[in-house]
């Protein structure tokens, strides 16, 4: 179950559960949680690129087996 709020021009989502693992769902949501922290608090110093290849390299996290995505080359213009 999840509920969305909005205060103050800010955007809210608050989950809750009563899966059978309970703990381990509230781990990988803890999880998110500080992956976005933290992402926040440099995205004023990235490109507009490089938070989606953050997003996107932490979602493959499985697949790319630990290696980061690498934001695509700046095409000069001709």
């Amino acid at each position: 179950m999840a509920r969305q709020t909005r205060h103050a021009g800010q955007t809210r989502l608050r989950a809750t559960s009563s899966h059978g693992r309970r703990e381990h769902v509230q781990a990988a949501l803890q999880s998110i949680a500080e992956f976005f922290a933290g992402l926040k608090k440099t995205a004023e110093q990235l490109t507009d690129a490089e938070p989606w290849v953050c997003i996107l390299s932490q979602a493959l996290r499985k697949y790319l087996r630990g290696r980061k995505l690498q934001p695509p080359p700046i095409l000069l213009p001709a």
